[in-house]
């Protein structure tokens, strides 16, 4: 048996180690040779190899890492977002819409818009596919939408945010608010429903970490399971 510098061993398998991180960092296909990696040890260049080979390989960790950390801040924010949203959403199915109210319902609404803008920003802002997913399935059922909201002077921009025309709201008819605002299968229901399923998978990914299965440092996509809470209906 033999020393090597990896450990004991034989000495064709600490030539063969020595060879195998020596043409991983060179590139080189062919492998080396006894000879040249002796020279290599001995001229001082194999330790100046090692070096840049294992600076290289803890870079990659900790830019893993980073990106790791910001998903979940981001995952964090989108949470806190989606339950404000949530909240606007009930205070509008509880409102009382009428034409003596319309004033206050002005400002719930108001509130609903300001939420709804912020989880727009912050769900398509993460990398987890559950987040993006039902971020996405709110926005497409805000768009099947946007007719009637356009008659109560909600305008839904090319961006997906919302934004209202005062006037027009103050004059939209009491039936078109009733039915965007009352009732849980109403526009507001549904997007506290929403809202409550972004909240949820944002949560998990951001505390169990499955965020970072969702794209590779490279920035490839990965075929990872998702969260049951994803919706595929628009």
């Amino acid at each position: 048996m033999a020393l090597s510098i990896f450990g004991v061993g034989n000495e064709g398998s600490s030539w063969n180690n020595i060879g195998n991180v020596t043409s991983s960092v060179l590139g080189s296909s062919s492998g080396s040779n006894a000879l040249g990696d002796m020279a290599l040890i001995r001229s001082g260049a194999y330790k100046k190899l090692l070096n840049a080979y294992y600076k290289d390989e803890n870079s990659s960790a900790a830019k893993n890492t980073e990106k790791s950390s910001t998903e979940k801040q981001n995952l964090t924010i989108a949470r806190d977002d989606a339950n404000k949203l949530n909240k606007a959403a009930e205070n509008l199915l509880k409102a009382d819409v009428s034409e003596e109210n319309r004033d206050a319902l002005k400002k719930d609404v108001d509130s609903f818009i300001e939420a709804y803008n912020s989880v727009v920003k912050s769900g398509s802002e993460v990398d987890t596919q559950s987040v993006l997913r039902n971020t996405l399935w709110m926005t497409q059922r805000t768009s099947k939408n946007s007719g009637l909201l356009s008659d109560v002077g909600i305008t839904v921009g090319s961006d997906n945010k919302l934004s209202i025309d005062a006037e027009k709201f103050a004059k939209a008819s009491t039936a078109d608010l009733k039915t965007l605002f009352n009732g849980r299968e109403s526009f507001a229901g549904l997007t506290a429903q929403k809202a409550s399923n972004i909240s949820i998978v944002a949560s998990s990914a951001a505390s169990s970490g499955r965020h970072a299965s969702a794209y590779t440092f490279s920035g490839t996509y990965a075929s990872a399971a998702v969260s049951s809470k994803i919706d595929t209906k628009g």
